[in-house]
């Protein structure tokens, strides 16, 4: 593995990350919160350049696995919505 760059042994992992299912997935809209200051108050439905009854996804998480003698059984949660920051948690455990 010695000639590989860093870019080809990303792929070769990648590869290892069966495709996501819908099933396995939680997603949601970002709704204001009532009780909030100025914009915290608005939900994505609020914003008026924003169809009346969307039902786009504003928040979507689910869990990876890589299927590979290293990462057997490693869960790998992916984030991402409105007011998410990009973090990288990890929680090593026996």
């Amino acid at each position: 593995m010695l000639g590989l760059c860093v870019c080809e042994i990303q792929v070769k992992v990648l590869k290892f990350i069966p495709a996501v299912l819908l099933e396995n997935m939680v997603l949601g809209q970002y709704v204001g919160d009532p009780q909030g200051e100025g914009e915290a108050k608005l939900g994505y439905l609020d914003d008026p350049s924003v169809p009346k009854g969307s039902v786009t996804a504003t928040y979507a998480t689910t869990v990876l696995f890589i299927k590979n003698e290293r990462w057997e059984g490693v869960p790998f949660i992916l984030r991402c919505g409105k007011g998410e920051h990009l973090f990288i948690k990890l929680l090593f455990c026996d």
